[in-house]
């Protein structure tokens, strides 16, 4: 039994990975959308692949460390939550400014 736990394990991570990876391409791949529907310049582009990447492992290092106090389950479940919401949330931004509003506490560049 402990063996077919491991691999139903294994592939629950797999497709979090996958979520993630997909999540991540679909931002690299809005770029040339995101200059063209929201007016972004180059810089403000640069910005929002930044923060997203700063904010992320921030807060990968903090649930990280939570969930192993907390229970890794409820965290994995937790983020997966989050994560699905703020990219709904992203994808009805109007300006440059609020793009990356949902998926970072502090937004827009200064």
């Amino acid at each position: 039994m402990p063996h077919l736990r491991r691999w139903w394990i294994l592939g629950v991570l797999c497709t979090v990975l996958l979520v993630i990876s997909v999540d991540n391409m679909i931002l690299n791949l809005a770029v040339p959308s995101l200059m063209r529907d929201l007016g972004s310049t180059p810089a403000d582009v640069q910005w929002i692949l930044d923060a997203y990447i700063l904010v992320f492992a921030g807060f990968l290092i903090t649930a990280g460390s939570l969930s192993d106090r907390f229970g890794r389950r409820r965290f994995l479940i937790m983020g997966l939550t989050i994560l699905g919401t703020a990219s709904v949330l992203a994808t009805l931004a109007e300006t440059t400014r609020t793009t990356p509003a949902p998926r970072q506490p502090a937004c827009g560049p200064r």
